[in-house]
């Protein structure tokens, strides 16, 4: 049976609220731990017919004192990017307080329609010292409105 998760880790948006087709968004995927954190699996979900993933860059709270880190990412083509961050070594020492996790690049398709788009985190499941799930909230949807 595994323990019961302990601790919170809540999940914020910030980027830009509009864009127009061929831009690229930045979406910084920022966090805050009042437990320290080792890894942070997540699933981002967006419509492919508005948004093709261009790269999802690292950010650098998990690399807090100096830690070495590694990101795994998976896009699938019907609209989620998978990405896995997670610190290198014993798992006795994590991450906390607040800082960005990672920004998930995403251009804006030529043929997109003009309106409201979401990107939502789909899932997140942050591990703590020890491998103790710790609880994670989630943002709500981010709306980027795509214009001419």
């Amino acid at each position: 049976m595994s323990p019961l998760p302990v601790g919170n880790v809540t999940a914020r948006w910030t980027g830009p609220s509009t864009a127009r087709r061929g831009d690229v968004v930045s979406l910084a995927l920022m966090v805050q731990s009042d437990q320290p954190i080792t890894g942070v699996p997540a699933v981002v979900g967006f419509d492919p017919q508005v948004f093709q993933v261009v790269d999802v860059v690292e950010g650098d709270w998990l690399r807090q004192n100096g830690a070495t880190t590694s990101l795994n990412t998976q896009v699938d083509a019907g609209g989620q990017v998978r990405l896995s961050v997670a610190r290198a070594g014993d798992g006795l020492t994590g991450a906390q307080g607040d800082g960005l996790l990672a920004t998930v690049r995403l251009k804006v398709a030529s043929g997109a329609a003009s309106g409201a788009s979401r990107v939502q985190l789909l899932g997140l499941a942050p591990v703590g010292v020890g491998g103790r799930a710790v609880q994670a909230t989630l943002p709500d949807a981010f709306t980027v409105v795509v214009g001419d």
